[in-house]
């Protein structure tokens, strides 16, 4: 207004001087004169029509600037201007100015600049005092032009420079505004009381819309009043300043939140808001330059559709001032909402142009957003603010209750984290990571599937940023959230089923991104160490591998690859050596598939196979297939089997196996099908000397615990204790899961009758026993095959022998070996001879064995296979003993009860017996030392 008003009076000055000075010609001269000056004015294209000219007075029918012949900037009729001459010339000041009716067109431009439609502005012109004493406006329309559109403002009114006077202006518009904010269907009534002694009352009710960048105010309708001093401050040439008070009462104003990108979440989320009302009243108060905005009553509620409640409230006297060149704003917000309870302060300030400084904290007593239930938030963040950009801290602690990812349930984790941010609102850019030396930090978190029968947990877990920023997020024309840093966590439990994994996870060095308007996420990331326990019996270690996923909605596909990871039984005494299995697995539409190789730690192959799983049903499968493996030097049993070490060695022959894995969320069941095909080796133990031979086809119906199908069968070549040897053998046996071993039959030909277990079961952890047992064996090739010198005999023997089993050795526990009838025992060697020599007593012992005809043998056994037997021997029977009758010797047919107890190393003692005759097997054994102390070097 003051702008048009010095434009109207600037003109009319010029028009008066000129007027006056053509007065003579009248109108038809001043008209053309006064154009001309008006164009030095800088009015485009000037107009006006002269009604009347006199020395006191200029009448104007019209005047008319810019625009073209359809349309016309500046528009003014039935001006007309009282004056004084003399005043007129010394000061340029007129009595009155009286305007009818107008029509200005004004441009407010994003960057701040005003254009008058018509006039070129003298950016140079100084403003003065007002030029007139007295001024009525009948009626001027303003139309000012927005980048959103236009507005109409309507002015009228009087004003006396010694009385005062009063405007009222009213304004109406479909859209109009700028970037920052906009009017739409908006309407408006202010009017301005200005008293003698310089007050200005003011008073009026606008209603609309407002939109902004982040949200829209829709129903809007406010009450304005105040008073302020002095408008006589701007009649002089000093500093034009306002003091007092406005006040703005929101009678009305709603929130759309579908409408507000910023709050759009609540409208589509599970709080399900739609609207908010404001309520509360503004003040704003001027005083020698200073200025504040504060709230009347200290509060602003905001109140939800669904109940939900938010209050600002000022922290001091009010919520913002400047004065001096410092600018401070300060306020507390209380949430007492379904999504959020708790309260948050925030203060900023700012001294002479320069970066605000801002501080707040916040605690929550819950919040609720994104299907996630965090509670017990305390937090705080300082920072300074310029030109666009946040830089600043912040530290924070919380307790996640509960979280949902489409199936995947999260909770339970409490979290702590201490942050470096920078927000940049220029490059609509928000950065966050830990600061220096600090991680992100989960004391535990307990996560859940749906519809699955699975458990996962983890505790003491740290996110550390690398290179990049832990956390960024942009929000330009396409919003990308990145995550990328450094998961680690000190435990982690994950149960399937019946499958569980427990341990320390592997290290992840991962990225995520995040595009919200795709609703798209991918992770990638590479895997590194751990060690975990799969179903207490396996440990997984030293994994490395990288991986990759995509989701898309509530899709998921993903792919990994495992370069290799250790795997070994969890056992003080492993039963089988670790291995190292790699493989690749692809996740597509909710069916997973891999395949994998196993291989020993030096890489000899044992061994491929492959699975899928079904992510919705937790149904999966996996094969294993070894092919075939020949054993050879560098792939030996006890190299897959540490228990067998000592026990098992220098084996030949090959196997080949495949077992099969099925689950599902409530079952794991296994099977597997095992050939051996000429399997030899030493042992087992150090009583066998070495086993040959061993072929057969085995079929497991579980391997967790171990269980066969049924009876199986092998057949066994031959098995050689040195001292005895067992040849062409079979065993019928079955495991039954409860870790025994169920002997059916295992029996050998055996000296023409047989030698072997029958129904016995045998423990096959720790200590286990069995019986051995002896039937029709010939003891006239027993006795020859032990090869005693002078040493034979006739019969059938028979017995029983318990055997216990231990740490790979053997013993016989109070063993019975008899006879089965009468049979002869027949010894005179060379200690017959000795004897003779010694006494009588032993003399007559080795006559009576010279040939003891026995109706009856029996014999105890006790002690270890490799070690001393105790063996008492008893025979019954007839012997011709030698009798001295004078000096004659005749043999007398006599019955007989001889006992022999021997604590002796039998099978070492038969087995020098056997060697010292056999150079064959004295080279076998030769080469066999050999062969073990290369083996034991490797």
């Amino acid at each position: 207004m003051r702008i048009v008003a010095r434009l109207i009076i600037g003109v009319a000055v010029v028009l008066i001087l000129t007027g006056a000075a053509l007065y003579v010609l009248r109108k038809p001269i001043a008209e053309a004169a006064v154009e001309q000056v008006l164009v030095r004015q800088r009015l485009d294209r000037p107009s006006v029509k002269v009604v009347d000219v006199g020395l006191s007075r200029l009448t104007l029918g019209e005047l008319r600037a810019g625009g073209d012949a359809s349309r016309t900037d500046l528009a003014l009729e039935g001006v007309t201007l009282e004056y004084d001459p003399v005043a007129l010339i010394l000061h340029g000041k007129f009595t009155s100015v009286a305007i009818e009716h107008g029509r200005v067109s004004i441009s407010a431009n994003e960057d701040g600049t005003v254009e008058i439609a018509g006039w070129n502005r003298d950016p140079d012109a100084s403003s003065g005092p007002l030029p007139f004493a007295h001024i009525v406006i009948t009626q001027l329309d303003i139309v000012t032009l927005t980048p959103k559109g236009p507005a109409l403002f309507d002015l009228s009114g009087e004003f006396d420079a010694a009385r005062g006077g009063g405007f009222d202006l009213s304004f109406t518009s479909d859209s109009a505004g700028f970037s920052t904010a906009s009017l739409h269907d908006a309407s408006g009534v202010l009017n301005f009381q200005l008293k003698p002694d310089g007050a200005i009352e003011l008073g009026g009710a606008v209603k609309g819309s407002v939109a902004t960048p982040i949200g829209a105010i829709d129903d809007l309708a406010s009450d304005v009043s105040g008073s302020l001093a002095s408008w006589r401050s701007f009649l002089g040439e000093g500093v034009r300043e306002l003091s007092g008070a406005v006040e703005v009462v929101l009678r009305s104003s709603t929130i759309e939140t579908a409408a507000a990108p910023a709050l759009a979440p609540l409208a589509s989320g599970s709080a399900g808001i739609g609207q908010i009302d404001v309520g509360g009243s503004f003040r704003a108060e001027f005083s020698g330059g200073a200025f504040s905005l504060s709230l009347v009553g200290n509060e602003l509620a905001l109140k939800a559709d669904q109940g939900d409640l938010l209050i600002l409230r000022q922290s001091g006297a009010s919520l913002y001032q400047r004065k001096s060149g410092v600018q401070e704003t300060s306020f507390t917000a209380f949430f007492d909402a379904r999504a959020a309870k708790g309260e948050s302060t925030f203060a900023a300030s700012s001294e002479d142009g320069g970066p605000w400084l801002i501080n707040g904290n916040a605690s929550f007593e819950r919040l609720e957003a994104a299907g996630a239930k965090i509670e017990g938030v305390e937090g705080k963040f300082e920072g300074a603010y310029d030109k666009g950009r946040f830089v600043g801290e912040a530290d924070a602690v919380s307790y996640l209750a509960g979280a949902q990812i489409g199936r995947l349930r999260i909770s339970d984790a409490p979290a702590a984290s201490a942050l470096s941010l920078t927000i940049d609102m220029n490059e609509k850019l928000l950065t966050a990571t830990p600061k220096e030396g600090v991680c992100a930090h989960v004391e535990r978190a307990s996560i859940l599937m749906d519809g699955q029968d699975m458990q996962a947990s983890v505790r003491t877990a740290s996110f550390c940023p690398e290179d990049a920023p832990l956390v960024s997020i942009s929000w330009d024309e396409e919003p990308l959230t990145k995550i990328e840093g450094a998961l680690d966590a000190k435990s982690a439990f994950y149960r399937l089923g019946r499958t569980v994994f427990e341990g320390a996870p592997p290290h992840v060095d991962f990225q995520l991104t995040y595009k919200p308007a795709l609703q798209t996420t991918h992770i990638a990331g590479d895997l590194s160490d751990g060690r975990a326990i799969l179903n207490s019996a396996f440990v997984l270690s030293e994994t490395k591998g990288r991986f990759s996923a995509d989701i898309v909605g509530e899709r998921l596909s993903a792919n990994a690859a495992l370069s290799s990871m250790k795997v070994a039984q969890n056992a003080d005494l492993e039963m089988v050596a670790p291995v190292s299995v790699s493989g690749v697995a692809q996740l597509a539409s909710e069916a997973a598939t891999f395949d994998f190789n196993v291989s020993t730690p030096r890489g000899a192959r044992l061994g491929r196979g492959e699975g899928a799983h079904n992510t919705a049903t937790g149904v999966g499968e996996a094969v294993f297939d070894s092919g075939l493996i020949e054993f050879a030097f560098g792939l030996q049993p006890d190299r897959l089997i540490p228990a067998l070490k000592g026990v098992v060695s220098g084996a030949s022959g090959s196997t080949e196996g495949k077992a099969t894995f099925s689950w599902s969320p409530n079952n794991l069941e296994t099977a597997a099908a095992i050939k051996l095909d000429n399997v030899s080796f030493r042992g087992p133990g150090v009583a066998v000397t070495r086993t040959e031979g061993v072929s057969g086809d085995l079929v497991f119906s579980s391997l967790s615990p171990v269980s066969t199908a049924g009876e199986q069968t092998l057949s066994i070549a031959k098995i050689d204790l040195d001292a005895l040897k067992l040849e062409n053998g079979a065993m019928r046996f079955s495991l039954p899961g409860d870790n025994t071993l169920q002997i059916v039959e295992a029996e050998f030909p055996w000296f023409g009758g047989t030698i072997g277990a029958y129904d016995s079961s045998m423990s096959i952890a720790g200590q286990s026993e069995t019986t051995m047992q002896i039937d029709n064996v010939d003891l006239s090739g027993l006795l020859a095959y032990i090869n005693v010198e002078g040493l034979s005999g006739d019969g059938t023997i028979e017995g029983v022998l318990p055997l216990t089993f231990e740490d790979g050795k053997a013993r016989i526990n109070n063993g019975i070996v008899s006879s089965k009838g009468p049979g002869v025992i027949r010894y005179q060697g060379k200690a017959t001879n000795a004897a003779a020599q010694s006494n009588e007593q032993s003399a007559l012992a080795f006559e009576v064995l010279r040939e003891l005809r026995f109706d009856k043998l029996s014999a105890t056994l006790d002690g270890p296979l490799d070690g001393t037997i105790g063996f008492n021997i008893l025979f019954e029977g007839r012997s011709d003993i030698p009798v001295r009758t004078g000096k004659a010797t005749q043999r007398v047919d006599s019955p007989v009860k001889y006992r022999i107890t021997i604590n002796a190393p039998l099978l070492s003692l038969i087995e020098q017996a056997i060697l010292s005759t056999d150079v064959k097997l004295q080279i076998e054994r030769a080469r066999q030392g050999e062969t073990e102390a290369i083996e034991g070097r490797n």
